[in-house]
């Protein structure tokens, strides 16, 4: 759904640095000053809280943003495997030195 998402660009085409250039919406401004309702920020509460109590700021932006709870969804899903990668390494690599 293109038309519907705040960023939409043609995987066929790549992700090169002139394709992003000439296809990106050259008046999109970032959404800074999200001012959710109060029944938004208890849906994203419930939707960006994990089994673990932790709670994900970056899926309640999308949510804020963009009123998509599977994209909110997949976003927490995101960070949590970015989370446990993150302990994972730090269990193997203490340092990295050049």
């Amino acid at each position: 759904m293109p038309s519907e998402s705040l960023f939409y660009y043609d995987i066929a085409n790549g992700y090169d640095y002139e394709y992003y250039n000439t296809t990106r919406s050259q008046s999109y401004t970032p959404l800074f000053d999200i001012q959710p309702t109060a029944q938004q920020v208890q849906e994203a509460q419930d939707l960006c809280t994990d089994d673990e109590g932790d709670f994900s700021q970056s899926c309640a932006y999308d949510y804020y943003a963009t009123g998509n709870a599977e994209a909110s969804a997949v976003t927490a899903s995101i960070n949590r495997n970015y989370s446990a990668a993150q302990q994972t390494l730090g269990l193997y690599i203490t340092s990295i030195t050049s």
